[in-house]
């Protein structure tokens, strides 16, 4: 044989569950070890006794590992190489000899809302009665749907309440098509793997026609520990010796790695199980890993948005601040808020069917402007923004979520959403701002302006005084500058957005937390 010749390709097999989503991740699986390593990779079907019961909601069901114990039987009998499995599914404890070969990388941990198209119009026309019956089987799903989803989608619905609903992606969506609920709850990153092949695209794209979406911010809705990644396992003792591992590791992703790891901690220290009814969801944003948890454990409340690996040192309680947010009134003496720039709406005139994204309230003042919204693709820039569009009836479809926009580029590129929108979100949005903002996610349409105001003596005499400030964006901050030149010196605040970026693009010292809930609870100020 020439000593030049290419080795020979070695074959592999990937065992695999029976459903649509597990054979199309698989797939894709399959095509990038194909791609990276030029090998030959084959499905194996193995049935397991979560796709075998699906009745009963997992935290139910007696016993565990309920979408794995077949598997990873196949995998030390040798029957099969590798197993790739959704690693939300994968307990803390594994069998002794498997092991972890790879974590691809995650686009998206999100969960999705979607909801028959003639229920949104009914709430957004505030005529919908009587409950809002919502399908998901997972405890931390059904207690953060029922108490807080309410404050996410118009209409002010009397009640919420969860339906139990278990199955593959298509009979849950075809449940809800049949109208058996109003809306259901799903992981997104199931749903986009889907829709990236077109086998299964083309299956389940009949079944979105007369539905819509809200993506759900995950500071606020926090998934499934390690939701939305895929771990590939392997036999530790595999014939190989070490081949088939090195091999794996050229598709392993450090960053989604990082992230599941700490949700996973986090896991355990809640007893982790199916029957954990708390979301927990690391994310990176601008080089800084967030985490959010949310639900009840042991009957206590968890509501959490932190900075991880982040040490500060305290404020001394006695520590003016600024907070040049709006943000509920804080009763407390050492705390001023911003009355140099007061922000006024500016009524816009675009009837486009491209996405809006809002990145504040004032965009929603006006009558006309309410009624185009209602009749588009929102998106905004946080929370607190989302909450006041759907006061007034608008529907909104997701969030950058405080964590700048490359949140919503993601979203922008979802193959899912793109199935079930009428408007091409992948193109252009409209993006409702001041005339001066910078954007690469569309157009710019002038919805506000802020107008710099005459301020009291005694304002002048509180700044003065002030040593730590948290800023809505580089503009206030710029502002406030050209008036008090000496607070260049003192602590800067943020959050993880775009303000931060910029305050970095212009290296300017400053101090980085997950939202005004972390702030607050640094600053004294609760």
């Amino acid at each position: 044989m020439n000593k030049h010749s290419a080795p020979s390709k070695k074959k592999y097999i990937i065992g695999t569950r029976g459903s649509l989503l597990a054979l199309t991740q698989c797939n894709q699986i399959k095509e990038l070890l194909e791609q990276k390593t030029g090998d030959d990779f084959e499905l194996k079907i193995i049935k397991t006794e979560g796709d075998l019961n699906t009745e009963k909601p997992l935290w139910q069901m007696d016993g565990k590992d309920f979408f794995t114990k077949e598997l990873d039987q196949a995998l030390l009998a040798e029957e099969i190489d590798l197993v790739v499995h959704s690693y939300k599914d994968l307990g803390s404890e594994r069998p002794e000899g498997i092991k972890l070969g790879a974590i691809t990388e995650r686009t998206y941990p999100h969960d999705i809302l979607l909801m028959n198209k003639d229920v949104v119009n009914q709430l957004q026309d505030n005529t919908f009665s009587g409950e809002l019956v919502i399908g998901t089987s997972s405890p931390r799903r059904i207690y953060n749907i029922e108490n807080f989803l309410g404050d996410f989608i118009p209409g002010n619905p009397n009640s919420i309440k969860t339906k139990q609903l278990r199955g593959n992606v298509n009979t849950r969506v075809g449940k809800l098509v049949a109208g058996e609920y109003h809306g259901i709850v799903l992981a997104l990153p199931g749903l986009e793997r889907l829709a990236m092949t077109k086998s299964s695209a083309d299956e389940i794209k009949p079944m979105l026609k007369n539905l819509t979406f809200s993506v759900l911010p995950t500071s606020k809705f926090p998934a499934a520990a390690s939701q939305g990644a895929l771990g590939i396992e392997f036999n530790e003792n595999h014939k190989d010796q070490g081949e088939l591992q090195e091999k794996l590791s050229r598709v392993h992703n450090k960053a989604t790695a990082d992230a599941v790891k700490i949700e996973r901690a986090h896991f355990q220290q809640f007893g982790g199980g199916c029957h954990l009814a708390v979301g927990i969801t690391t994310r990176y944003a601008n080089h800084h890993l967030v985490t959010s948890m949310r639900g009840i454990s042991d009957g206590e409340t968890i509501t959490s948005n932190q900075m991880e690996n982040m040490v500060r040192e305290k404020l001394n309680p006695n520590t003016k601040v600024f907070i040049g947010i709006n943000t509920r009134k804080i009763d407390h003496t050492n705390f001023i808020s911003d009355e140099l720039l007061k922000r006024t709406n500016i009524s816009w005139d675009n009837n486009s069917i491209s996405p809006k994204y809002v990145t504040t309230k004032y965009a929603a003042k006006d009558k006309e402007n309410i009624e185009t919204l209602k009749k588009s693709l929102v998106f905004t820039a946080g929370s607190k923004t989302w909450q006041d569009l759907v006061g007034k009836g608008i529907w909104v479809h997701g969030s950058a979520d405080a964590l700048g926009e490359e949140e919503l580029h993601a979203l922008k590129a979802s193959k899912f959403l793109s199935l079930l929108t009428k408007a091409d979100i992948e193109k252009s949005w409209d993006v409702l701002t001041h005339k001066s903002a910078t954007t690469e996610l569309g157009n710019v349409i002038e919805s506000y302006a802020s107008t710099e105001q005459e301020i009291s003596e005694n304002f002048k005499k509180e700044i003065s005084q002030t040593q730590v400030f948290f800023w809505s964006s580089f503009r206030q901050y710029e502002t406030y500058l050209r008036y008090f030149p000496a607070i260049k010196d003192h602590l800067h605040c943020c959050g993880l957005g775009k303000t931060y970026k910029q305050f970095k693009d212009n290296n300017i010292d400053v101090i980085a937390f997950s939202g005004m809930r972390e702030f607050k609870n640094w600053a004294n100020l609760k």
